[in-house]
């Protein structure tokens, strides 16, 4: 009973819903728990058929929330990495923003006595290059 009622007030209240996605912030923060989407989700006690219901229903209010929080575990997630190991890093950028900024990888290998470098870059194939 009281699992329905928490699902209802927060669906029907987006102040409720924010409060909620700020202490799920805090929560991961004092437990030193990474924050994820799946994460979110459980610490609310809601599911993804939640958000698309709110997409069916043009509940942009509260897509707004669920998108502001996203972009906080995006970023989160991204400065931690950008902390920790530069490789890691471009391996991490490269898959989990290729849409975003059209990457790709391109591997330059300069002659072929296999004892040169080879170069490894990521490359923004849009047309639009940021």
């Amino acid at each position: 009973m009281q699992q329905k009622e928490k699902i209802r007030t927060i669906f029907n209240d987006v102040k409720k819903l924010r409060d909620s996605l700020e202490n799920y912030f805090i929560h991961c923060n004092d437990n030193k728990e990474i924050p994820t989407k799946l994460g979110m989700l459980i610490y609310l006690n809601i599911t993804e058929s939640t958000i698309r219901n709110w997409k069916q229903k043009k509940r942009n209010t509260f897509l707004q929330q669920i998108i502001w929080a996203y972009s906080q575990i995006n970023h989160l997630n991204l400065q931690r990495l950008l902390k920790s190991n530069s490789s890691y890093s471009a391996w991490y950028l490269e898959r989990a923003f290729v849409k975003e900024y059209h990457l790709s990888t391109k591997i330059d290998i300069k002659n072929s006595d296999n004892v040169a470098p080879i170069t490894i870059n990521l490359e923004n194939k849009s047309k639009n290059k940021c």
